[in-house]
């Protein structure tokens, strides 16, 4: 079987990524579908956990699909060692995780202050 092309054009990462909101909304259905399953509670948290796991996963890729860049993640295909990854992600795509913040409050208001902390 051929490996299916990557999308090029907006509209083909327009629908791949349309396809990726759906695949996520059908774990989330699936997800609250569990609450009302007789399966044992070991069994039914585990799939759960599975089920969030590939969410996580989907919007991860529904990123790629979005920004289109195919060829600069490239070099970590092959790479399963999750801090590498993010570093290596992290260099590619400066300010594209969430930046960690304290919040306090200052005479009643709320003000975020940045941290910095590196990853692991």
């Amino acid at each position: 079987m051929a490996k299916p092309s990557l999308p090029t054009s907006k509209d083909e990462r327009a629908r791949a990524y349309l396809q990726v909101l759906f695949e996520v909304n059908a774990r989330s259905e699936f997800l609250k579908s569990l609450k009302s399953s007789n399966l044992p509670y070991g069994i039914s948290r585990e799939v759960c956990h599975l089920q969030l796991r590939h969410i996580c996963e989907l919007v991860a890729i529904g990123c790629l699909v979005v920004q289109g860049d195919y060829t600069s993640s490239a070099d970590l295909s092959g790479e399963y060692n999750p801090q590498k990854v993010f570093r290596g992600l992290e260099k590619l795509y400066a300010g594209f995780f969430p930046q960690a913040a304290s919040i306090t409050t200052v005479n009643g208001n709320l003000e975020s202050m940045p941290t910095q902390t590196p990853l692991p």
